[in-house]
């Protein structure tokens, strides 16, 4: 039978939509410096290409539609640009021990950090054998400290296992896999990887990252390249969203601060400005306008992704949040929204049955086996306006494959390393004696701002009773069912992939693909449940 042309045309739309989202995480051909080979343009992102993709907005070079922007001047741009020296040139004993200086004396590590050891870890790849950009040296430095808790820590103080399934680098009897080094890296597949780069027992002996200094910054400069390193030219924040991309997009605004804190002190250290998309960038990672909440004044502005208010396509371009966005036409289309398809009444789609059938399989020696019921689910759904009258069936098999993996199947209504998560907020500051671990079922929801912002919505004294989430199922619920709606339900039409960025952005990088992968498999299973086919949008 002959495909209809109209479904040949919007197949091809939602393949390049998804090629460009694809280009945005990817590794770089580089075309921003080299070039395109014949007529060809130079995507936003660095791919060559003859489509709109790449010759429409964003275009950098080539027979572009759209006014291509002029090259950015050396050391005005990315991390990449600007002043540069040898390793050894630019990391001077006076400069690394300016840093480690400021490390209490009570730090379990005070005193391992050395220069020494960050020199040979450098010199030990190849990046940074030559000459360096002494922005690059101070982003990766600030990320470091951050991650450190200023190069006070070589390993996590609240520490799990870790271990994930994994044919190819399974967990060792015994063996813990919680964040070490500079960067804390976690899981055992991280582990595994960065040991077989660099030909280290890391998988059998995770331990060796803290006990050598050397080792430690390696496996950290090892992240770093493999990582963070391809989105250099997209300025601070961008490594950011490659580290922890859940502290991005007003999820931790304190967090981002202080890493762009970090980062601004060591390029005055260092006599190199940081940059003239640094504004831009916080406007990217930073604390949020709000306009998602509130709109944009007169509603003649867009709000975009990120809360900020503007006119330009970054602001009512494809992902516009609310006002006179410029989207028609742009959506994924049917196939790619969570939203579409078979709808029902709540109770009609998750039946009493079906819920029954769900729990079931939740283990007998599970701390929240019976915690989380029907009547709590329902309840909590019933206080939303978006779930009063009908909803999407694949919304609700998405709700819940997020909710089964941030409970791990509904077995914990608290997370097992639990910490203080405490940050500095005058608008939700801590209570003495509270910590703000992950309650609940999206148990990613962690620290003091969002335990105020969604006990402040939902009239529940979070902030101060932040236990509540785990004693009483229909808050469980509701603060799980806030987030969704204020964060993740306006991403509905981008596809799975886009929502599960939105819950827990570490998932979307290579480093986490163990967690994207479990979820989409618990998706598509809750779509079998209810009779409905998932979206193709399922990766992010």
């Amino acid at each position: 039978m002959a495909i209809p042309k109209a479904l040949l045309k919007n197949a091809l739309i939602v393949f390049l939509f998804t090629l460009t989202i694809m280009a945005e995480t990817a590794f770089s051909q580089n075309c921003g410096k080299t070039g395109c080979k014949g007529n060809m343009c130079c995507s936003r992102w660095g791919y060559c290409g003859t489509t709109n993709a790449y010759c429409g907005t964003g275009c950098q070079s080539g027979p572009c539609k759209s006014k291509p922007k002029p090259p950015t001047p050396s050391g005005s741009g990315g991390l990449n640009d600007g002043p540069r020296g040898t390793i050894a040139s630019v990391v001077t004993p006076a400069f690394f021990n300016s840093i480690m200086s400021k490390v209490g004396s009570g730090c379990p590590a005070k005193g391992f950090y050395t220069r020494q050891a960050f020199i040979a870890a450098a010199q030990s790849f190849t990046a940074y054998k030559g000459t360096v950009a002494k922005r690059e040296i101070a982003a990766m430095l600030a990320q470091f400290s951050h991650e450190s808790g200023s190069f006070c820590y070589k390993e996590e103080i609240a520490r799990g296992r870790y271990c994930s399934p994994s044919n190819t680098y399974p967990c060792q009897p015994g063996k813990n896999y919680y964040g070490r080094g500079p960067i804390q890296i976690t899981w055992n597949y991280n582990y595994g990887a960065a040991g077989k780069f660099l030909g280290l027992p890391l998988l059998k002996d995770p331990d060796m990252v803290a006990r050598s200094p050397t080792v430690a910054f390696k496996c950290a400069m090892w992240f770093w390249n493999k990582n963070v390193r391809p989105v250099l030219s997209r300025g601070f924040g961008a490594t950011t969203r490659r580290i922890n991309g859940g502290e991005c997009d007003g999820g931790r605004p304190a967090a981002v601060q202080s890493r762009v804190n970090h980062y601004l002190d060591f390029c005055k250290k260092l006599g190199v400005t940081p940059g003239t998309n640094l504004k831009s960038i916080l406007a990217e990672t930073a604390s949020s306008q709000n306009c998602q909440d509130t709109s944009c004044p007169g509603l003649k502005e867009c709000c975009s992704r990120w809360g900020y208010c503007g006119t330009k396509d970054d602001y009512c371009g494809f992902f516009c949040f609310s006002g006179p966005c410029n989207i028609k036409g742009k959506s994924y289309g049917y196939d790619y929204n969570v939203d579409a398809g078979p709808r029902g009444k709540i109770e009609s789609v998750i039946t009493p049955t079906l819920f029954e059938r769900i729990m079931s399989k939740v283990e007998s020696n599970c701390s929240a086996k019976g915690f989380y019921t029907y009547k709590a689910f329902i309840t909590a759904f019933r206080s939303f306006g978006a779930y009063k009258g009908k909803v999407s069936k694949r919304e609700i098999a998405a709700i819940l494959a997020h909710f089964s993996y941030g409970s791990k199947n509904f077995c914990y209504k608290e997370e097992i390393s639990s910490k203080m998560y405490c940050s500095k907020s005058k608008k939700y500051p801590c209570e003495p004696g509270k910590n703000y671990y992950g309650r609940g079922l999206l148990q990613s929801i962690t620290w003091n701002e969002y335990y105020g912002a969604g006990g402040k919505q939902l009239g529940l004294p979070l902030l101060k009773d932040p236990d509540l989430v785990a004693r009483n199922s229909e808050v469980a619920f509701k603060f799980a069912m806030w987030f969704w709606n204020r964060n993740v339900r306006p991403a509905l039409y981008l596809g799975f992939g886009e929502i599960t960025k939105r819950v827990d952005g570490r998932e979307c990088s290579n480093w986490r693909r163990d967690g994207t992968n479990n979820k989409v498999k618990q998706y598509t299973e809750f779509c079998e449940m209810l009779g409905v086919t998932p979206d193709q949008g399922l990766d992010c």
